[in-house]
């Protein structure tokens, strides 16, 4: 009897540390795809996982409406997210539902309030902080790719969440070691991040036009160099406050300079 009740207490041990994990990994996903997360959730409940039953306080995450709201939230949302600015406002909009989806997902079934408000707010911070640090990153894309890696990065994102959100809810057993995946991840992307907004705020602005940049010189047409009436070309610096004058004409030159009077300047 003593034998029992001990490997009693050391699978309910077990099962609680694979729950807190289970329920943590979800509320992390839920700052890259919250709706993905919901969604395949609420299907898993629906077709047969009862042991799903005993972890989550929830009930109606299984229920018809459930899946089917967030189905249509999923669509919405994957669509959305690959619109270039548009995704922007998406994750405007998500950084209310992260919070609530991580309640969802992070609540246990049999336990005391104080434990289920305390896994409630981890899986909140663990939501918000990727769901931030993705939103840093896809400004950063944007900014340095005018928008064209928006569409490969979302796509990655949807595609990463669908599986491991499958991977944790077919292997339960293995939640605990992606949730130390995620965080060291998280972590690197972060560090990434604020690498590279640091170094656009120190990289040296373009100087106007005028200021430190050579100028071209302008070609005038007028008199040779070396003397003589014929029309040569010569090359001198643009002012920028009065135009360039020729050099003085020579004595065989004075009698054209009478004669032709300067054209009035339009």
């Amino acid at each position: 009897f003593e034998l029992d009740s001990r490997r009693q207490s050391h699978n309910s041990k077990g099962f609680a540390h694979v729950m807190i994990g289970l329920q943590l990994c979800l509320a992390a996903l839920t700052g890259i795809r919250s709706t993905i997360v919901l969604f395949l959730l609420s299907l898993f409940f629906r077709f047969g996982d009862t042991s799903l039953e005993k972890m989550f306080f929830f009930s109606f995450i299984g229920s018809g409406w459930f899946f089917t709201i967030t189905g249509v939230l999923m669509v919405v949302e994957i669509i959305g997210d690959i619109v270039p600015m548009h995704d922007h406002v998406l994750h405007a909009v998500l950084l209310f539902l992260c919070p609530v989806a991580a309640v969802f997902v992070s609540c246990p079934a049999h336990a005391t309030h104080t434990i289920r408000v305390l896994l409630a707010s981890l899986g909140v911070v663990l939501a918000l902080s990727v769901h931030l640090t993705r939103a840093s990153a896809r400004v950063l894309m944007t900014s340095t790719t005018n928008g064209v890696g928006n569409v490969a990065s979302s796509l990655v994102e949807s595609i990463f969440s669908v599986v491991i959100v499958l991977l944790v809810l077919t292997y339960k057993a293995v939640s605990i070691g992606v949730l130390v995946v995620l965080l060291v991840l998280l972590l690197g992307v972060l560090v990434f991040v604020c690498r590279n907004f640091s170094g656009l705020r120190r990289s040296p602005s373009v100087p106007p036009t005028g200021e430190g940049v050579p100028q071209p010189q302008d070609t005038y047409e007028g008199w040779g160099v070396g003397g003589g009436f014929g029309g040569g070309h010569y090359t001198e610096p643009a002012a920028p406050a009065a135009p360039a004058v020729c050099a003085g004409p020579r004595a065989e030159q004075a009698l054209y300079y009478r004669m032709t009077e300067p054209s009035a300047p339009a």
